[in-house]
């Protein structure tokens, strides 16, 4: 008895611990629509994105380097692993850049909001067991978050189909992390799959643009705000909980970001809430709200334990 409930307080403690830091990496990451929008206003995206995750790896490979240098060191089948996860956040976020050309920052949020439903799609097909309480979590979600963005932005088709491959490519990506990098910690696959994110795009960056440098100012703050935040540090945070709650109650969480750049869009563009967003907000925050209580159902939310460090 005692033993169970140990391991029951362990648990409880490792969920709480997981939400916290996804809540941190929805806050850091909430601050990029908006900044990418302006970015993308007067400069190439690709060559935007391809500074930011360029500026975001350097800060990671300090930062682990400083906190303790062996953990930079892994194996080539690690390797290859953390290569695989980082190509499709790439495909997820390059897609988002070029969706913001198309519709409204609002839109391509919304769009990106469909990815709970392909996370819980793939783990459903490799087994795990899709509830009843997952299924009205994300109905919640996906109600809400429509109240919420609306659809009174510039839809263009090329916008959605950017937008839905964001949302794909990071429903591929949630689930490769959580079951693809077990063995490795939240500070390798951070800065690994970063890594991995930046060459990909400087790549792509060199071919398609020559590598430019010459960004406008605006630019060039948009860089380094959106890698130091909504890259390094918030991929930190994203990594460490989804390794203590799993990919489908991370994706489940995600409708958050959406009320936070939203919030951020009228705090800092002076953007105004109809009652319709607020009633679509609070539907949101139910939805997160329900990630608290667990599944009765045995499924991968709660994998192997594994230390930030």
């Amino acid at each position: 008895m005692l033993k169970s409930q140990r391991l029951n307080s362990l648990r409880n403690s490792t969920q709480f611990t997981g939400i916290a830091f996804i809540l941190g990496a929805m806050l850091s990451l909430s601050f990029a629509p908006t900044l990418v929008k302006i970015g993308v206003s007067s400069d190439a995206p690709i060559p935007l994105l391809s500074m930011r995750l360029i500026v975001g790896s350097i800060a990671l490979w300090i930062y682990v380097y400083l906190y303790d240098a062996r953990l930079l060191r892994v194996t080539p089948h690690q390797l290859a692993r953390l290569f695989f996860v980082g190509t499709f956040n790439a495909i997820s976020l390059s897609s988002f850049y070029m969706a913001v050309q198309y519709v409204d920052a609002s839109i391509a949020v919304m769009l990106f909001a469909f990815n709970p439903a392909f996370v819980l799609l793939i783990l459903t097909v490799l087994g795990e067991t899709f509830t009843r309480r997952k299924q009205i979590r994300l109905l919640l979600a996906m109600v809400g978050v429509f109240l919420l963005v609306g659809v009174g932005g510039n839809i263009a088709l090329p916008g959605v189909l950017w937008g839905l491959s964001v949302a794909l490519n990071y429903g591929i990506f949630l689930v490769a992390s959580q079951h693809l990098l077990k063995d490795l910690t939240a500070r390798q696959i951070a800065v690994y799959a970063v890594t991995s994110m930046a060459l990909i795009l400087a790549v792509v960056n060199a071919v398609g643009y020559g590598f430019p440098l010459n960004f406008t100012d605006t630019g060039w703050g948009v860089i380094i705000a959106t890698g130091l935040i909504a890259t390094a540090l918030a991929r930190l945070f994203l990594f460490a909980g989804i390794q203590r709650i799993g990919s489908a109650q991370t994706s489940l969480l995600g409708p958050l970001e959406t009320l936070m750049s939203v919030t951020w869009a009228v705090i800092l563009l002076g953007e105004q809430l109809t009652l319709t967003q607020f009633i679509g907000g609070g539907l949101v925050l139910l939805s997160a709200a329900l990630v608290k209580r667990r599944d009765t159902a045995k499924t991968s939310d709660f994998p192997p334990l594994k230390p930030l460090s």
